[in-house]
């Protein structure tokens, strides 16, 4: 690269795996509890607790040192590798449903959940179940943890979903049944939050980075969370 460039990946140069990677794993407990409400209905309370751990993430400081491809371009290394110091993700929920059959055309049901989702990482990427992120001792230089992944509510936070129905069967002697169904729908807002992106290039002296990765997102009120509305949906069908 040219003495401007301020960041290049070169997988197998500059990128690489340090030492032996592992998955990254889930570990959920939980406990539920039904009972049968005579014949014809039935209720379940369930509690979830998960706890993602290993992420991959991404290292390049001080201590990584640099590397030379075939043509002598030296470049910054990073090393990809397990952790679960700082980053997290954790989900708790309570999950409720139920069911009763009033008469044998007339049947009620609902099931709801409350959840909360916390942690420092999303852990999840658009059609990959995982997806590499940030060390935090990546860069210490340059950026503040606690301000580039600070520990908030994460986008798949909903607090509340709720689904509700009723379903009622019409008999039409030889052609059978005409069943109407009522589904109703709704779940809370998900969270958002304002930051931006800064450089911290006025602010910070190089140390020896070739390619200095100046530029991070710094987010600003993880404390005072924002959400968007709340969804209501209605279904009629008839079969």
């Amino acid at each position: 690269p040219d003495t401007d460039s301020v960041y290049a990946s070169v997988p197998g140069v500059n990128r690489q795996i340090n030492g032996q990677l592992e998955s990254p794993y889930m570990d959920e407990y939980s406990i539920g509890y039904g009972v049968q409400i005579g014949s014809k209905g039935y209720f379940r309370a369930d509690y979830i607790n998960r706890s993602w751990a290993n992420f991959y993430v991404n290292t390049t400081n001080m201590s990584t040192g640099q590397v030379e491809d075939s043509l002598g371009n030296r470049f910054d290394l990073r090393l990809i590798n397990n952790s679960s110091d700082y980053h997290q993700r954790k989900y708790d929920g309570v999950q409720m449903s139920g069911s009763y059959r009033f008469t044998d055309r007339l049947n009620l049901g609902a099931n709801y959940t409350y959840a909360t989702l916390k942690g420092t990482a999303e852990g999840e990427a658009s059609g990959s179940a995982t997806d590499s992120i940030t060390a935090a001792d990546a860069y210490p230089e340059f950026r503040e943890p606690e301000w580039n992944t600070p520990n908030h509510y994460l986008g798949g936070d909903i607090r509340h979903r709720f689904n509700g129905w009723i379903s009622y069967d019409l008999p039409m002697g030889r052609f059978g049944n005409l069943n109407f169904s009522w589904l109703e729908r709704f779940r809370t807002g998900s969270p958002y939050y304002q930051n931006a992106t800064i450089s911290t290039a006025s602010y910070v002296t190089n140390p020896g980075y070739l390619q200095p990765d100046y530029t991070w997102t710094y987010w600003f009120d993880v404390e005072n969370e924002n959400r968007t509305e709340d969804e209501h949906r209605s279904d009629l069908g008839i079969n």
